[in-house]
């Protein structure tokens, strides 16, 4: 997470399968907004549960390029989709 805000052309990420979990996901949420290419976020398959999906949440909004966002497969529960679903409208291009 340290090393995106390096790397302002990037357009894709694609973090799935890599055990990433909550406590990564906050790391990676305070790092999202100083990508202002970032397109694409693939973070299937990661078990960030609910806390994480309160920290992508917080994120979101500040991520104005963000067109793509796979949470598949992450043990969100109806807490996180809350988070999630507050954040959305403040997301105009998700």
């Amino acid at each position: 997470a340290q090393a995106l805000p390096r790397c302002p052309s990037l357009t894709g990420l694609n973090l799935d399968n890599n055990s990433i979990g909550a406590e990564g996901v906050m790391y990676l949420a305070q790092a999202l907004p100083r990508c202002p290419s970032l397109t694409v976020l693939d973070l299937s398959v990661n078990s960030i549960g609910d806390e994480g999906a309160r920290h992508l949440a917080q994120a979101l909004p500040r991520c104005p390029s963000l067109t793509e966002l796979n949470l598949d497969n992450n043990s969100i529960g109806a807490e996180g989709v809350m988070y999630l679903a507050q954040a959305l409208p403040r997301c105009p291009s998700l």
